[in-house]
């Protein structure tokens, strides 16, 4: 695997060995997508991780049942009432949660604990043997069935899960499992009891285990994103194999061990004993990993940006002899932090305060989406070098303007309240002297930005910018380029200097925005444009001055951001020195 997926993978493996993978995830903000070989080996755990959790849990419920009531049908009454209530709550939280942020509700164990709870309130009934007419079982037995087959192919799960389309599946195997008892010949059972079901059920457990981990090896080995038949037929066929050879290796050993004894302390020994060697193993080599030495520069650097300017006079002899920032430590070489950014979900306007809170001879606002954050090193060495406070508010996707997507959604809503919030924050307050402006070129699907409608996103820009006092110049700052992730494996390459695929031509990677067309529409908008430190004539390399410039493709290395410092100061106080517009 590329040395910076490294990092992230370790925590995982001990976020699954002590089952809070789900956590893990949410807190990485990584979602739940398509495999490909940047994706953690082991990113399936998290739905083992919740039910562990739940196993947990409803243990609880039913101790404080048993405490509660003294007789056989009142314990049953109150345990089916607190499945209820407890269920009818997490879906309530799902469907909320969803809303807002559905990759965040696909992990959260309290949104997927209703569906367990369905679980557990079948389990019951089964229990209480319930029983239907032979032809209501068979249906609903085939209903069942065909409404968990059917969700696969019409239900994006990735969005819609865990909130009310879950409904369709959940309800599905709930019918399956309460026909279980139809004597009709023609009753679903009579396939699902097949002796190639009964095997292939008997491996399930090892099949979910092994699938994703050799998917993922597969994909990184071939350096591929999407498999083609003969690769999936090859993980398919590994899959099985491993997951036959741990059925008869572990499983059934275990079985035999545990069913009717009294080993199954020891079992739980060993069980612990084994997680602690994974998680101190995967701790050792997690300290070597982040031993790799940080980058603290001075500005003085041949590095970057600086290195570039054919006004620097750098001598390209200085540069270091390996790539900055180090490679293990690629995905984290980010100067984002949470006091000035607001994540999916919310529409709160979080901002941050750099160089001096008291004193300070200019203040500056820095408003935008993850691409403007990208650069809060160099604001603050900017701030700091000038006696200045600089202001700092991201939002996920969003950024300072009126306008709206037609495809109305609850994220596009969240960032038009927080825009509204950063207008508001702008009117109020009465010692700014310039707002710096960015945004992705490019948007994730699902942000604000949909690209669907040029003319109606400039006149967006334009409104917003039309509420601040006009005195106050707009420094609008050019998109860095954008490459495909996939293509930073090229890095790695002791080549990657004479190799022409590790970049991508101009035109493909620096994409016109609305800011260009929006700046000359103002009569004191300003704007930087980078693009030749960036990119050579016609060709944008990954690697600028000895300095990888993206960390993920999108955005901007911490390390390549702050040698921008001098560039942006000077844009800035072009626009400061400008004067207000006359008239």
């Amino acid at each position: 695997m590329p040395p910076w997926t490294r990092e992230q993978t370790l925590d995982e493996v001990i976020a699954a060995a002590l089952y809070f993978e789900n956590w893990q995830l949410i807190t990485s903000q990584l979602e739940y997508g398509a495999a490909g070989p940047l994706t953690s080996p082991v990113q399936h755990f998290w739905s083992l991780s919740i039910q562990a959790q739940f196993f947990v849990i409803f243990p609880l419920i039913g101790g404080g049942v048993m405490a509660l009531a003294r007789s056989a049908q009142r314990r049953r009454t109150l345990l089916i009432s607190a499945i209820l209530a407890g269920s009818a709550s997490s879906f309530w939280f799902a469907t909320v949660l969803n809303a807002s942020d559905p990759a965040a509700a696909y992990f959260n164990s309290f949104a997927r604990f209703w569906e367990l709870g369905v679980g557990a309130l079948v389990a019951v009934l089964v229990r209480g043997r319930l029983q239907f007419p032979p032809i209501v079982a068979t249906l609903m037995g085939w209903v069942g069935i065909a409404l968990i087959l059917s969700s696969g192919f019409l239900i994006d799960g990735a969005l819609a899960y865990p909130g009310p389309y879950a409904l369709f599946p959940v309800a599905g195997a709930v019918l399956v499992l309460l026909s279980s008892r139809a004597q009709s010949s023609f009753a679903a059972k009579g396939i699902l009891s097949t002796p190639a079901l009964g095997a292939l059920d008997r491996i399930s457990y090892p099949l979910y285990l092994w699938h994703w981990p050799l998917l993922i090896l597969y994909l990184s080995l071939a350096g591929t994103t999407e498999l083609d038949v003969l690769g999936a037929g090859a993980v398919l066929a590994a899959s099985v194999l491993a997951a036959v050879s741990t059925y008869f290796a572990v499983t059934r050993p275990m079985e035999r061990l545990l069913v009717g004894s009294r080993h199954w302390a020891k079992a739980v020994g060993l069980a612990i004993v084994a997680a602690s060697i994974v998680v101190g193993l995967c701790l050792a080599l997690l300290t070597a990993v982040r031993a790799a030495p940080a980058v603290e520069l001075t500005g003085e650097e041949c590095l970057g940006a600086v290195a570039v300017d054919p006004s620097s006079q750098c001598d390209s002899r200085e540069l270091p002899g390996e790539l900055l920032p180090n490679l293990a430590a690629l995905r984290e070489d980010d100067d984002n932090r949470k006091e000035c950014w607001t994540r999916s979900g919310s529409s709160e306007l979080s901002i941050c305060q750099l160089g001096s809170v008291e004193g300070y001879s200019q203040r500056i606002l820095a408003v935008g989406d993850s691409h403007n954050n990208t650069l809060l090193g160099a604001y603050e060495r900017i701030a700091d070098d000038n006696n200045w406070r600089i202001d700092v508010a991201g939002k996920a996707g969003c950024h300072w303007t009126t306008w709206q997507p037609r495809e109305k959604s609850v994220e596009a809503e969240l960032c038009t309240a927080w825009a509204q919030k950063v207008t508001e924050y702008v009117g109020a307050q009465d010692d700014l002297d310039a707002i710096v402006v960015t945004h992705s070129s490019r948007p994730e699907p699902g942000s604000l930005d949909t690209r669907n409608d040029r003319s109606a996103q400039v006149d967006g820009l334009l409104d917003a910018w039309s509420t601040r006092d006009p005195h106050i110049p707009i420094v609008a700052i050019r998109d860095n380029p954008i490459f495909p992730a996939s293509l930073l494996d090229c890095v790695q390459s002791s080549t990657w200097e004479t190799d022409t695929t590790c970049g991508l031509p101009r035109s493909a990677a620096l994409v016109e925005s609305e800011l260009n067309e929006a700046v000359p529409r103002d009569a004191n908008a300003h704007l930087m444009d980078f693009s030749d430190i960036y990119c050579e004539d016609v060709y944008c390399p990954l690697v600028r001055g000895g300095v990888v410039v993206v960390r993920d493709g999108s955005h901007l290395t911490a390390t390549f951001a702050r040698t921008l410092a001098p560039y942006i100061e000077r844009g800035i106080g072009v626009a400061l020195r400008a004067g207000a517009p006359v008239g």
